[in-house]
């Protein structure tokens, strides 16, 4: 009965032999694991710990030099002068205290005037580092006051500020240009990169004589010897005086030579040396187009025929109008149909009239006097009119003559002795590139 048991109970036996013979085997193979694991993490006694630590330490460094980076970008700033700012309110922007801002603005001052700060001119501010609530500390200001000049303004070892002229280094050329005109004078003249004021003043001098709405024609030639300035590095940095320009029409050509007296005035006249001025300029605005001639026509708004005792030139609203020459505002009021309406009496002969305007120009009024060019008005569609104009008139004894066929006196100003001379030297130093040019 006793061995019937034993041999029974040998199964059960086995079974238990075999499942502790597997839990040896896992525990033998875990301590193996671990100490397989343990020998990793410290191999040539760098443990794994150590390596995280590392890590940790590697992105602090890199968050705080991201955070010093953004603390830069801060503390440095560019401004560009917009309508309406000054130094003193860009300083503020920047938020520096006014008592720094005054003391900046007094050191600037010593060098370059802040009310000569044009639209445009771009202001570098550098902050010293300082405390959130406090305002901004200036480390250093610049201000690109033209091409070839700036001013620093920073803090000298007393803690004043102290203003610095800059030169900016520039490479003069002379450049010969020429362009044939396709759609307009305007867009051949940007063409050959002559900049916007540049161009103003070309086609005032030419206004003299020529008619920019009926004179020029696809194909006219264009010539400029002009002045252009390059960085250190080649790149151009800004375009100089236009030393002599030329216009070739179908009928005739017209030059234009700059000259610089000693006293480094300067003037313009033609290859004989005969001023390019004449008393009246040929259309007083600028590439406006001609409306209505002078004479009998149906008038647009009252629908019957009377006489147009001067020339139209339709413009959009806001064009400035000149004054054809120089001389006394006689008027400067709402004039029945002429609307808002200026007279300037030239001489004790002649006399023009400038009607339609949207606004007179800032200090224009009875007995102003004006020069020959100087803006006056703008133009408008005020009185009776059915679209933005000028009605122009020449009066000669105060009758109403027709501008078109007015002859265009000249001021027959012609150089002599030795101004003759020097414009004859800057005349043949300027044509000397026409020959390189070819």
């Amino acid at each position: 009965m006793d061995q019937k048991r034993i041999i029974e109970s040998r199964p059960n036996l086995i079974i238990a032999c075999t499942f502790s013979f597997i839990v040896l085997l896992c525990c033998l193979a875990a301590g193996y694991k671990f100490w397989l694991n343990n020998q990793d993490s410290t191999i040539d006694g760098y443990s794994i710990e150590q390596e995280l630590l590392s890590n940790d330490i590697a992105l602090e460094q890199s968050s705080s030099s991201i955070t010093e980076q953004e603390m830069i970008n801060e503390l440095n700033h560019e401004f560009i002068i917009n309508d309406g700012d000054t130094l003193g309110s860009i300083l503020e922007e920047a938020n520096i205290s006014s008592n720094d801002s005054s003391a900046i603005i007094t050191a600037f001052s010593k060098k370059y005037s802040p009310k000569k700060l044009n639209i445009g001119t771009v202001i570098e501010i550098n902050l010293a580092k300082g405390s959130n609530n406090s305002a901004a500390i200036l480390d250093n200001m610049v201000v690109n006051v033209s091409n070839l000049k700036k001013i620093s303004v920073a803090l000298n070892a007393s803690n004043e500020y102290i203003a610095t002229e800059i030169v900016v280094p520039v490479v003069e050329k002379i450049i010969y240009q020429q362009g044939s005109i396709k759609n307009s004078f305007i867009s051949t003249a940007s063409e050959l990169s002559i900049p916007a004021n540049a161009v103003m003043s070309m086609i005032r001098a030419f206004s003299y004589d020529v008619d920019f709405q009926r004179d020029i024609k696809r194909g006219d030639k264009l010539e400029v010897v002009m002045e252009k300035f390059y960085t250190e590095d080649g790149k151009l940095s800004h375009t100089g005086n236009i030393l002599y320009s030329s216009l070739t029409l179908s009928d005739r050509k017209i030059s234009i030579y700059q000259m610089t007296d000693e006293n480094g005035e300067v003037s313009y006249y033609n290859e004989k040396g005969e001023s390019i001025k004449k008393e009246f300029l040929r259309t007083p605005v600028n590439a406006a187009k001609i409306s209505s001639k002078f004479g009998m026509r149906n008038h647009p708004v009252l629908g019957y025929s009377r006489m147009h005792k001067g020339v139209d030139f339709a413009a959009p609203i806001g064009t400035p109008i000149l004054a054809a020459g120089s001389g006394t505002v006689e008027a400067a009021k709402r004039f029945g149909g002429y609307g808002k309406y200026i007279k300037i009496k030239h001489n004790g002969t002649y006399s023009t009239v400038y009607g339609h305007a949207s606004k007179f120009a800032k200090g224009i009024k009875v007995g102003s006097k004006v020069k020959q060019g100087q803006v006056i008005a703008y133009v408008g569609m005020t009185g009776i009119t059915s679209g933005p104009h000028l009605h122009y008139e020449v009066l000669q004894n105060n009758k109403q003559i027709n501008p078109l066929k007015f002859k265009f006196a000249s001021n027959s100003q012609k150089l002599t002795g030795k101004s003759l001379e020097l414009f004859k030297k800057q005349k043949k130093k300027v044509e000397k590139y026409f020959t390189q040019s070819s």
